[in-house]
């Protein structure tokens, strides 16, 4: 299901707008869409390059949906790939008028290797890491952590990513502890936003924004960094698997609307595009990859010290690994994809540290508890 067709917009000179009111604007176009629009615009968003470059033509050519192509292609140009807004880069490229749709490939550049990051092709290392994963249970049964992170170390914790609070024309962050307090309800190992807020994380927070997900917070890593160093011989050297769905290794498809294209220029540059993006796609499935989640989840493995995975970016993007642990195996950070929240394996000692941290917000975790967004059995009893 697509927005319709909107009211013609006459075409002018694009004024110039500050960040943050091109940031309100998307956000209040994203707070109209009901949500079976803005589920299918997040699986676009996330799609690889040039997949969502065809999605989004298909959208742009049906008459029903140019308005949620235009959105799509908006986000596209300031989103950090989970249909959040990023304030520093959420205009439209510019010198850009109303007008069809166009291809524009940045796709001659190499497969792009985080800073500070060597891409290894020797992925025996990270073996271990599907081995020691429980198995993946039945759709319907609930999905535990310990599908998602390695068993046997001896205490776990749950970081649990902060929300933003909308003040004005900024945001502040704000702690699951105080979203439950202000709404009677309980933080516990296998707290869900889902039973937190109800309504709220169905459709959009009027307060503000739902947490990051399958990237640990900028806030949150120098915190983290600093203590789990403390528990490792081997911080010089990380293990580093990143999925390969994010679709930003080659910089990117970018999509732009101008008058002057004809169809002829048009279909050529689709059909350059197509030959660049079968070359990068043969390159990228040529790279050996960890096989996680018994093959759920096929990540590139890099190596760095822990300090690269504090500014590490991908096309541009700032984020953090998915599965990430130093030479030594002496604990593992994860964050699945769709996540809220990031869980760490190690000592108790470390555990304990994580709690203490006053700048990081932590339960304790188990690899029996419930992952899955109706795993809260206390704040919402009565089920999904």
């Amino acid at each position: 299901m697509c927005p319709t067709r909107g009211p013609t917009v006459p075409r002018r000179r694009p004024a110039v707008v500050r960040p943050d009111q091109l940031e309100r604007r998307l956000r209040e176009r994203l707070d109209a869409l009901g949500p079976a629009p803005r589920a299918e615009l997040l699986h676009v968003l996330r799609l690889p390059d040039f997949d969502r470059a065809d999605a989004i033509g298909s959208y742009w050519g049906n008459p029903k949906s140019p308005n949620f192509a235009e959105l799509l292609i908006d986000l596209r140009g300031g989103s950090d790939g989970s249909g959040r807004c990023r304030s520093a880069c959420c205009g439209k490229p510019n010198g850009v008028a109303r007008g069809r749709a166009r291809i524009v490939s940045g796709m001659d550049r190499p497969l792009q290797v985080p800073s500070g990051m060597t891409l290894e092709t020797d992925v025996a290392p990270t073996v271990w890491v599907d081995e020691s994963l429980m198995p993946l249970r039945a759709s319907g049964e609930g999905a535990l952590v310990g599908e998602i992170i390695p068993t046997g170390f001896e205490a776990y914790a749950r970081i649990l990513h902060p929300a933003s609070r909308r003040v004005g024309d900024r945001f502040e962050p704000i702690t699951w502890s105080e979203l439950a307090r202000t709404r009677g309800k309980t933080i516990h190992p296998e707290v869900q936003l889902k039973a937190l807020l109800g309504d709220e994380f169905r459709h959009s927070a009027p307060w503000g924004e739902l947490p990051e997900e399958d990237s640990i917070p900028e806030p949150l890593r120098a915190p983290l960094v600093d203590t789990l160093r403390r528990f490792t011989a081997r911080d010089d050297r990380c293990w580093c698997c990143i999925w390969e769905g994010y679709g930003l290794w080659f910089g990117g498809v970018a999509l732009t609307r101008v008058d002057a294209d004809s169809p002829a220029a048009m279909r050529q540059r689709r059909r350059e595009a197509e030959r660049r993006a079968e070359r990068e796609r043969a390159i990228l499935e040529a790279i050996p990859k960890a096989s996680i989640m018994g093959g759920m989840r096929e990540c590139l493995v890099f190596t760095g010290s822990i300090d690269a995975i504090l500014g590490l970016e991908i096309g541009g993007w700032s984020r953090t690994p998915n599965w990430w642990w130093p030479d030594d195996r002496a604990w593992i950070v994860v964050s699945e994809l769709d996540a809220p929240s990031t869980y760490v394996g190690g000592s108790a000692e470390l555990v304990r540290a994580i709690f203490e941290e006053p700048n990081l917000e932590a339960v304790p975790s188990d690899p029996t508890h419930r992952f899955d967004w109706d795993g809260d059995r206390i704040n919402a009893p009565e089920g999904p």
